[in-house]
């Protein structure tokens, strides 16, 4: 009961501040013959996660002409959601790289999935 209970918590902080995302995904794709085609990049049905700023509020890159100042965010996802390491996707005009993915676990169980997740410039 204490996993369901959990996982609910976890689903409403993100019904908090939703934001609904379409993943995208390098794969191979079979060819239907027992061999595989190229990678292609495949769009994920779209989920509901939360993003928010981290604890580590920013980073610097040194780049041509300057220096950027990049918030570093994290993403709240549900416990069953479909989400990897490389993963990308474009939030306000904004493109995002999922570098991290963290189960946080209860008795073993996955209660939900924290995520860090870069700005690719």
């Amino acid at each position: 009961m204490d996993l369901i209970r959990r996982r609910d918590l976890s689903a409403k902080a993100i019904e908090l501040s939703p934001s609904e995302i379409v993943l995208k995904r390098w794969m191979r794709v079979p060819d239907g013959a027992g061999g595989w085609l190229d990678e292609q990049e495949i769009d994920l049905p779209a989920q509901t996660f939360r993003i928010y700023l981290s604890g580590n509020s920013s980073k610097d890159i040194v780049k041509e002409g300057g220096t950027l100042q990049i918030n570093n965010r994290e993403m709240l996802c549900p416990w069953d959601a479909d989400v990897e390491i490389k993963d990308t996707f474009k939030l306000d005009g904004v493109n995002h790289r999922v570098a991290v993915v963290n189960p946080v676990r209860y008795l073993g169980e996955i209660v939900s999935l924290q995520c860090v997740i870069e700005e690719v410039v």
